[in-house]
């Protein structure tokens, strides 16, 4: 019983494979886009000077003092997102949910500008 189902299906997958092998070819180019290329073979311009190279423009490099007010203000960010995060466990141990959970999402915002850097 189980040879008869196993034949059964190696004949019904050759059948398959044979019908699709046996579709008929695409049509030449010149039926579906004769029209096309005709019209672009009177309009063809050709570009014959390479592109110019230009050299990408050197990054700035910072100076002293504009290193060090930008990690003043990372500092100043992260002492922030602590402020926040100290607020809302505050609010929470006092019973205040609602000013606890702002405090919070106000933590969660100051910690994602910083993971941004």
């Amino acid at each position: 019983m189980m040879n008869m189902f196993r034949n059964l299906f190696m004949v019904f997958t050759g059948g398959l494979f044979l019908a699709g092998c046996a579709l008929p070819a695409d049509p030449p180019i010149e039926d579906t886009l004769g029209p096309v290329l005709a019209g672009a073979s009177q309009q063809l311009v050709v570009n014959q000077d390479p592109p110019a190279k230009t050299k990408p423009d050197e990054p700035k490099k910072p100076t002293p003092e504009e290193l060090e007010a930008a990690e003043d203000a990372k500092m100043e960010r992260r002492i922030r997102a602590m402020a926040h995060y100290a607020a809302g466990v505050a609010h929470r141990e006092r019973g205040e949910g609602k000013e606890g959970e702002n405090c919070f999402h106000f933590f969660i915002k100051d910690v994602q500008a910083l993971s941004r850097e």
